[in-house]
């Protein structure tokens, strides 16, 4: 293959949008999609709580994989209003230890691990569903799962 034709399949590669997904989900969903994938199961969220500053938690839904129960927030960019992350909220907070082997089991060893003052992040990369995995933990305040999509970027030209 030539350096040309290198080129040309490295740009197209930066250039094509992440075709990410959670379960049922694709990123970029609409709120619709997203209740109509679920098959009516994911329901209108009432917790402005859960909201941030760029995103809005639209919908939740209970989900249980692995043997551990969650509520599934699935979360809405403020201005298009599609699917940006989905945050799963354990139910059993006392379980998370066993979460986070579940995910070491997963997803091998972690890109990134901060340890805060009480509060532990781990983060995986997921190649095969273009994901970021990162587990959050409050013990026994909280602990969550968040997916994200890998964002692919158009090369800038610059640095």
């Amino acid at each position: 293959m030539t350096m040309r034709a290198i080129s040309i399949v490295a740009v197209c590669l930066l250039t094509m949008p992440a075709q990410a997904d959670w379960q049922y989900t694709r990123f970029g969903m609409t709120v619709g999609e997203v209740v109509a994938a679920s098959g009516g199961v994911a329901k209108t969220n009432t917790d402005r709580s859960r909201d941030g500053r760029e995103f809005e938690s639209l919908l939740v839904a209970p989900y249980t994989g692995n043997g551990f129960t969650f509520t599934s927030v699935f979360r809405f960019d403020r201005k298009t209003k599609r699917l940006i992350t989905v945050e799963l909220e354990l139910e059993n907070t006392s379980r998370c230890s066993n979460l986070e082997k579940n995910l070491y089991q997963s997803y091998h060893e972690p890109i990134e691990t901060d340890k805060g003052i009480g509060v532990v992040t781990v983060t995986w990369h997921d190649a095969s569903k273009k994901n970021i995995v990162s587990l959050t933990a409050l013990p026994p305040s909280f602990c969550t799962v968040r997916y994200d999509p890998i964002l692919v970027t158009e090369p800038s030209g610059g640095l």
